[in-house]
Parts: structure tokens; sequence; C-alpha cells
């Protein structure tokens, strides 16, 4: 099935300083039993992400606010051709099957790729088999939205409901989830990594990030 050589799709990336992340909390509206930040995460990069992940394009000034993704937080994903499945610039109409995602495979040409980020009118979305993780993403430092888990009890201290809530974690909660992994952010219109000592953003060379 045709799809753009790899080097073209990274080319395009750096050009754009582009992320292709998959954020914590997609899909949205799994309900109760979902597995919760930060163990979402955790088991893409435990290679569990079983027939890919749902992804989104995002570049410098975009912001969960402007519905630019889906959260706040999440993976940011490298990938060879063949693990290219699907890009739109909305929804591509993945699901998730017996614990497999899936979606209808197409050839896939770099217009396409483009046109789902111009053409997007809030998320795109990417479906992608990765092959590396390549760091953590945050929009923000502080107010950091994930979903909590919430457990009603009833007079016998039994379990009566659970139901999912909007917490709110910083930076410092993302650098310890995420020990092993870089953390990044857009800063100024360019990418940004987490200096761990000061705890600060510090420009990196966006046209070398995807190699």
């Amino acid at each position: 099935m045709l799809k753009p050589n790899i080097k073209d799709i990274h080319d395009y990336l750096n050009n754009k300083n582009g992320l292709v992340v998959h954020f914590s909390g997609c899909p949205k509206g799994g309900g109760p039993g979902v597995k919760l930040y930060p163990n979402d995460l955790l088991q893409v990069i435990s290679n569990n992400a079983n027939g890919g992940v749902s992804c989104s394009l995002i570049v410098p000034g975009d912001s969960y606010n402007k519905s630019s993704a889906i959260g706040t937080v999440g993976l940011i994903i490298d990938f060879n051709s063949d693990g290219l499945k699907a890009v739109s610039p909305s929804d591509c109409g993945s699901d998730v099957i017996d614990g497999i995602r899936r979606a209808e495979e197409k050839g896939i040409s770099l217009d396409d790729i483009n046109n789902s980020l111009i053409s997007r009118l809030n998320y795109n979305e990417w479906v992608i088999v990765p092959s590396k993780i390549l760091g953590v993403f945050v929009f923000t430092v502080e107010d950091i939205i994930v979903w909590g888990d919430c457990q009603a009890l009833d007079e016998h201290n039994d379990v009566a409901d659970s139901y999912l809530f909007n917490k709110y974690i910083d930076i410092q909660q993302v650098s310890q989830d995420f020990i092993n992994e870089d953390v990044f952010s857009f800063i100024d219109g360019s990418i940004a990594k987490l200096d761990r000592d000061s705890m600060e953003f510090v420009r990196v060379d966006g046209n070398e990030f995807y190699k």
C-alpha cells in the first residue's frame, strides 16, 4: 500500500516543528474501566499498544483550549512508513475491537499528511503503530488535566458506583511519573525540553527532532 518515505514524513514534521502525540485519555469517553493516567501512557511505553494508537499532529500555537488535541499530556510517537495506518483532518473513525485499535487502512500521500494539519477544524487523527517513544509532551506546566477515578461507597463501605472526573496535576508530577523519559513542550513557537535540574524548558533544534 502506498505510503510516503519515512524521511519525507520526518522532514515535513521537522519543518513544521510538528509533533505526533498520543494523549492520555484517548480515546475520549472511554468510561470507567479504562486505564487512567499515567497507566494508559505507561502501557504504550511497555509496547502494549495493540494494533496501534490514536494520535494528533500538533504544532506550536496549538492548545488544549483550542481543541487542537483531546488531552494535555501525552507521548511523542515515532514510527515507520508501514506503521502509519491512517491520517485525517478530523476523526479517522478508528475503534477498539477486542482490545485492538482498528482503522481502515488506505494509501497515504504527503498531501494527505499536510491536509490533516491545514484542513483540521479541531483535532486531527493519525493512527500509528509506534516504533519508538521520543518523550512526553505537555501543553502547560500547571493545570495539566488528566482523568481521575472516584468511587462512591454505600453504607457498608462497598463500592456503589465509579465515575471519572477532571484531575489537575503539574509538571513536577509529570516529571516524576515518567522519570525515564524526556519531557517536551512548545515555548515561543519552538520545541523545548525540560531541564529537570532547573525545572525550566529549554529550546531544542526542531529541525533535528525526528531523525
